[in-house]
């Protein structure tokens, strides 16, 4: 995605090293948890009508969405800690889930999962860099928790995270302005204008990592006069080259890419000279035209990859930050952490550059952190589970039943031991270009364990479809594609899995490839 915000208006620890690994069946000294989760039915406001709500105190719950996050973030590096350092030494207080996947590689349809426990494509906020905004039909994690008395708060840098995009149901206060990168202000006064006798839902994020990498509000270099000189000339070349609808290929398309995703002082001035939409329509065309086949390719991809890493150093010092504010707030009662990110980025991992259109690893993969003392050990969490279970696990440790209609699942029985990992579904639209230029688009659908990922693409053309099957185990970088063959060796959980996506990719021809086409838009 070119641009963190909707595209119907524009386009647009070294310290993990020594964290205990908490296998599947071992249960050691940790904190009871309540069996397996019930099922309940929600209304469209979030009420209960169906389902037995467990008596039990309603601990604080803060969820924080960290945009364009890759998984490896949190990891060490060859040459040294991990880019979010202070983050990964904060895990070790965590249960972190090191299998998380997102439900699809791009923000507008991921937070939404998030907040809602289903599926893109049960949701309806989802498409190929456009997505209409969340039904009033779906309930949302905030509905369901205001319903039961709680407080809700959201800070987030807006865009696809939004009121406009439906988002801001259920919150009594939403912000769209917060900036990580000056937290205390904002943060602060929310919390000392809390209400103290009602729990508290509060929901932040921020597209600190999202590209333009590096700090944006300001940019940087915003003080420095030569700077601003120097980029306003650059700008005012390409903008007149761009209105006039010219194809910028060779050295200038390259410094034009490198500029719109890794100089927020450059992009900031060309968006506001010629717009976000024509200007990414630019990049766009150089990435398919100019880049791939770029003698320089390898190092405009290392150049990106190095301030995408800077843009992360600066996030984690912010996110530092904020998580101090919050423990130090001294909230009433018990408290539980959720740190998510809600996609990958790429870096020429299968010719990708940005997030969006694919669903490999490096897209899907995501940070998902728990801090819940009293619900959960801190450790490492081997099996597969995605953000569409973190709805079904905040209800749970409020005593509420998970909603017949998620997929999801709570994790505190995968946290204890109890359960295994299970098949997460993704799903998401890449435009495909023919060789006389043409471009249509496909649908893509993943099932993935830990071990292995079935990837079924639906071309609308003829409602075709192809399947191939990755072995994580033996090529995580997703290189070798295979045949699926018999899905009984994968065992009968992901065989299951894989029926049902086929089934759900069966319906594609009654739907368009538009947006809001979820199973709930029509109620």
């Amino acid at each position: 995605m070119s641009r963190p915000r909707p595209a119907a208006r524009a386009i647009l620890a070294l310290a993990l090293a020594a964290l205990p690994l908490v296998p599947a069946g071992c249960g050691g000294d940790r904190p009871a948890a309540p069996a397996t989760a019930t099922r309940g039915r929600y209304d469209g406001s979030g009420r209960l009508v169906e389902g037995v709500r467990q008596t039990t105190t309603l601990p604080n719950v803060v969820l924080v969405v960290l945009d364009t996050v890759r998984r490896d973030a949190i990891e060490p590096t060859p040459d040294g800690p991990p880019a979010l350092a202070r983050l990964a030494a904060r895990a070790r207080r965590f249960t972190e889930f090191v299998d998380a996947t997102s439900a699809a590689s791009w923000t507008a349809p991921s937070v939404t999962t998030t907040l809602t426990g289903l599926l893109p494509s049960d949701h309806g906020v989802q498409g190929r860099m456009e997505a209409s905004p969340l039904v009033p039909a779906v309930a949302t994690l905030a509905e369901m928790l205001a319903a039961v008395g709680y407080q809700t708060v959201a800070l987030t840098a807006g865009g696809w995270v939004s009121r406009e995009m439906g988002l801001g149901q259920g919150f009594e206060r939403f912000e769209e302005h917060w900036a990580m990168s000056d937290p205390r202000k904002l943060l602060r006064r929310t919390l000392d204008g809390l209400d103290r006798a009602r729990p508290l839902f509060l929901l932040l994020h921020t597209y600190d990592a999202h590209d333009p990498y590096g700090r944006k509000d300001p940019p940087e270099g915003h003080d420095d006069p030569a700077a601003v000189a120097r980029v306003n000339e650059e700008v005012a070349r390409y903008a007149e080259r761009i209105v006039r609808d010219e194809t910028i290929l060779g050295e200038d398309g390259r410094r034009l890419l490198l500029g719109w995703r890794a100089d927020p002082l450059f992009a900031q001035a060309l968006g506001a000279r010629v717009g976000r939409d024509r200007a990414g329509s630019a990049v766009v065309t150089y990435q398919w035209m100019g880049h791939l086949g770029s003698d320089r390719r390898r190092e405009t991809e290392d150049t990106l990859r190095a301030r995408y890493r800077h843009g992360l150093e600066l996030l984690d010092a912010n996110l530092d930050t904020v998580l101090d504010v919050l423990d130090r707030a001294e909230l009433p009662g018990s408290t539980a952490t959720i740190v998510v990110s809600d996609h990958g980025e790429a870096f020429g991992e299968h010719d990708a550059l940005g997030h969006g259109r694919w669903l490999h690893d490096v897209l899907t993969r995501v940070l998902l952190l728990v801090r819940a003392p009293s619900r959960m050990s801190a450790g490492r969490v081997r099996g597969s589970c995605g953000l569409v279970d973190v709805v079904p696990t905040v209800l749970s440790m409020c005593g509420l039943p998970v909603p017949e209609a998620s997929p999801g699942r709570s994790l505190i029985p995968l946290a204890a031991g109890r359960e295994a990992g299970v098949p997460v579904l993704a799903e998401d639209f890449r435009r495909q270009r023919l060789a006389d230029g043409t471009m249509y688009t496909v649908r893509l659908v993943t099932v993935r364990t830990e071990a292995a990922k079935v990837l079924i693409t639906w071309d609308p053309r003829d409602g075709s479809v192809t399947e191939v099957r990755f072995d994580l185990a033996a090529d995580p970088g997703e290189l070798d594609p295979k045949p699926v063959g018999d899905l009984a060796t994968l065992g009968a959980d992901f065989a299951d899995a894989v029926t049902r996506a086929r089934a759900h990719v069966a319906t594609f021809h009654r739907r368009g490839d538009s947006e809001g086409e979820g199973r709930f838009s029509e109620r």
